[in-house]
């Protein structure tokens, strides 16, 4: 008897200390995220962005003054998704896939800004779960892999559209990560993974443990729910992806990532089976790379397109 109370009062304080709490981290995690509308010079002060406020700001101007029309397409689950699209008449189209809770413009501003006086259509997507894309859920690249192969069907069935690049942050870029064995249309040249992590179970390890909460009691119960409402392992790695894909890759990763610890953009390095490249950013943090890596970065995502796109 007393051992059945024991059990019983251990049962009565897993609920309490880990069922529970776990259940709560996962709902705030994965549940929907609203989006803001652009970025703001009050808003980058005092963050990681503000050495390069001014660059970023003239960046989102530029994109913002081109003519844009919104999108949507319809995943594979059936999820409404939507996206911003900015026609340059040319064959060539970028594919931006935003962060967790990133603004798409805001994420590639930069980027988008080059990318387009290179030459590029522009085609920011909304992902699932943010802003006024549909989905109850943010699936942290393992669900929104799938989506990326949706937007490629869609671009790629385009008889003007001839090359297509991907170019990921953060979440984005672990999303392309694992959809990277998966593509199958010829017309995607290249990606370009910016900050991605490798899992995305053992990033929200990291998450865990820099916050003080213990992963071994939450991340079984966070494991275990995922698995059954998205239908996914978030324990899986992008690496097993990576090592299958023949997709030319360009990895950016700041040397000071505190999101995303640059052993993780390493990983998916080693890991990719492609032509690849890794430029690390020394003093970058997390989003900041391509900015903060000024003329070399630049230089080297032109070194990328040269190499592999007409």
């Amino acid at each position: 008897m007393i051992i059945l109370y024991a059990v019983l009062v251990l049962l009565v304080l897993y609920i309490i200390f880990a069922v529970g709490p776990a259940a709560v981290i996962y709902h705030k995690i994965f549940s929907r995220k609203s989006l803001s509308e652009e970025l703001g010079r009050r808003e980058l002060i005092g963050t990681r962005y503000e050495p390069y406020m001014d660059e970023l700001l003239d960046a989102e101007r530029y994109v913002k003054s081109l003519s844009r029309r919104q999108i949507s397409i319809t995943a594979r689950d059936g999820v409404v998704l939507r996206g911003e699209y900015a026609d340059n008449n040319s064959c060539k189209t970028v594919i931006f896939c935003h962060g967790y809770r990133g603004y798409p413009i805001g994420n590639f501003c930069a980027q988008a800004r080059d990318l387009y006086r290179a030459g590029f259509n522009l085609l920011f997507i909304t992902q699932r779960g943010h802003g006024d894309s549909g989905g109850k859920r943010v699936g942290l690249g393992i669900i929104e892999q799938y989506d990326i192969l949706s937007w490629i069907d869609y671009e790629g069935k385009k008889e003007n559209i001839e090359e297509i690049l991907l170019f990921g942050s953060s979440m984005g870029s672990s999303a392309i990560a694992y959809s990277s064995d998966k593509i199958k249309s010829e017309k995607v040249k290249g990606m370009v993974i910016d900050c991605g992590f490798s899992c995305t179970g053992k990033q929200l390890v990291y998450e865990s443990a820099n916050r003080k909460i213990p992963p071994f009691l939450v991340m079984p119960i966070i494991r275990l729910i995922a698995k059954i409402e998205l239908g996914e392992d978030i324990y899986v790695s992008a690496c097993e992806s990576l090592k299958k894909t023949k997709i030319p890759a360009l990895f950016f990763h700041g040397t000071t990532d505190k999101t995303v610890p640059i052993e993780s953009g390493i990983e998916n390095y080693n890991a990719c089976a492609s032509d690849k490249k890794f430029v690390s950013v020394d003093g970058a943090e997390h989003l900041t790379a391509y900015v903060a890596g000024g003329t070399e970065a630049k230089n080297e995502l032109k070194e990328f397109i040269n190499k592999n796109f007409k």
